[in-house]
């Protein structure tokens, strides 16, 4: 069964219908913002959110852009961000990505991350100007594919697939499609051993990135909270990885 396959997607880019173009400046991403989420985006940003959605916007079709590590404390709107960022790369006028691989440091937590992204796929903004991202993708039977705790498939071939550390650590096998947009989100815990960081390190080294397309745009949010976790690494230069990392 196609489905059953924890990293499925039936799309690629080339099966892809693209969505009806917003009649929004295409080159600013605050009108954007306020019209597909005007409940959350109800007032300026701060200069750190600005730094993000000027780095995503910016971001090409076919070019792999530099990562994206946003450090931020707990309350700045870290997860909200990158999830309305997520839909943001997979509209067809911009980035036009089309698989994104959501990475928790625990399985529920990206399942979390999942639903959120769907409910904002599924509010009537998201719908009146993207309808083909907001439905879900439904099979020649009639029945819907993909739209599930884990993840969410629509009718425009955006796929988002959420996965825990702990499971990938497991060895789950990602599908055949790579991902073109990975974000690591809350991956770092203050409980963690030095054991369960360097597991931690080698499913992201060795399982997520290597799984990743050649224009990938990666994107790593956390709050500092053990200082030899991964971020902590990153922020410091420990870390051996994402080296072109924009901090």
């Amino acid at each position: 069964d196609e489905d059953s396959s924890p990293f499925w997607t039936g799309f690629t880019p080339s099966t892809q219908k693209a969505s009806q173009t917003m009649n929004l400046p295409p080159h600013d991403w605050r009108p954007w913002l306020t019209t597909l989420f005007p409940a959350t985006y109800t007032g300026p940003l701060a200069p750190y959110h600005e730094d993000f959605w000027r780095w995503l916007w910016s971001i090409q079709p076919d070019v792999q852009p530099r990562p994206h590590v946003d450090v931020w404390a707990r309350g700045w709107a870290k997860s909200t961000n990158v999830e309305t960022g997520a839909i943001a790369l997979g509209r067809p006028e911009g980035a036009a990505r089309h698989y994104v691989l959501y990475v928790c440091s625990h399985q529920p937590q990206a399942d979390d991350h999942v639903t959120n992204i769907a409910m904002h796929l599924e509010s009537e903004e998201v719908s009146r100007h993207y309808p083909e991202m907001s439905e879900k993708w439904v099979g020649k039977f009639g029945n819907a594919r993909g739209w599930r705790r884990n993840r969410l498939s629509t009718r425009a071939g955006f796929t988002v697939d959420g996965i825990g550390l702990d499971v990938a650590m497991r060895g789950a096998k990602l599908g055949n499609y790579r991902p073109d947009v990975i974000i690591i989100d809350d991956i770092d815990e203050t409980t963690d051993s030095p054991e369960t960081i360097s597991r931690k390190v080698e499913a992201i080294t060795k399982k997520i990135l290597p799984a990743a397309a050649p224009i990938v745009v990666v994107m790593v949010a956390q709050n500092l909270v053990h200082r030899n976790g991964i971020v902590a690494q990153l922020v410091d230069g420990r870390a051996d990885f994402l080296a072109h990392r924009i901090l």
